[in-house]
């Protein structure tokens, strides 16, 4: 189908490997492609067959950075979501730097780990603000956010509402609400208005590099 979510599973254990393949494919709207056991094959089979998200398992996380920028180079341009155990906060901060969209404990239902890849097929960050703390400082400088995030701020700077911001971006109304959830944590506060606040406050210099023509 032309809306699914393609998805790559990456596990070094086969039988977790197959079991989530299986379980994921289960799923109206997310088609696996493809599962390998490490980061070469996932690179070889990204220049072969397109995906949207790559599940990893923690036991390659501190390869995810090299994994990213290798699938970048044979076109991948989706976003990567890693399962975990126990990545140390300075490793989270690492890889949400590098551009993982979720990171997720291993034991976590299936139905959180289905919204995670979800939110990561439309390109939006899913990692819990505690993960986000180091980075407030620069979080809401437009090169660091993904597209999605930046055109929610450009229209959101304009007075437009939930529901146009929905219509000029194709996207649901639910979505720009997930989406500003999202900025809420990043940046630390509760409400729309103070958010538009800080987003002011910040691009008071430069907002139409921002909000744009």
């Amino acid at each position: 189908m032309a809306n699914e979510i393609r998805v790559l599973v990456i596990d070094e254990q086969s039988l977790a490997r197959e079991c989530l393949a299986l379980a994921l494919a289960a799923v109206p709207g997310l088609a696996v492609v493809g599962c390998c056991d490490s980061i070469s094959e996932a690179v070889k089979l990204l220049s072969d067959q397109p995906a949207d998200v790559m599940v990893l398992d923690y036991v390659f996380a501190l390869e995810g950075t090299r994994l990213l920028r290798r699938a970048q180079e044979v076109g991948f341009s989706g976003s990567m979501v890693i399962l975990m155990t126990g990545i140390d906060i300075s490793m989270r901060v690492k890889l949400v730097r590098e551009g993982v969209a979720a990171i997720c404990p291993k034991n976590q239902s299936l139905e959180a780990l289905v919204e995670n890849i979800q939110l990561a097929g439309l390109g939006i960050t899913s990692i819990e603000e505690r993960y986000f703390r180091p980075l407030k400082a620069p979080i809401l400088d437009s090169a660091t956010l993904p597209p999605l995030e930046q055109l929610v701020i450009r229209h959101l700077m304009r007075g437009l509402s939930n529901k146009e911001i929905a219509a000029r971006i194709g996207v649901s109304v639910t979505t720009v609400k997930v989406v500003l959830r999202r900025l809420y944590q990043f940046s630390g506060v509760h409400t729309r208005g103070k958010l538009l606040f800080l987003l002011r406050q910040r691009y008071d210099a430069g907002v139409g590099a921002l909000v744009g023509a």
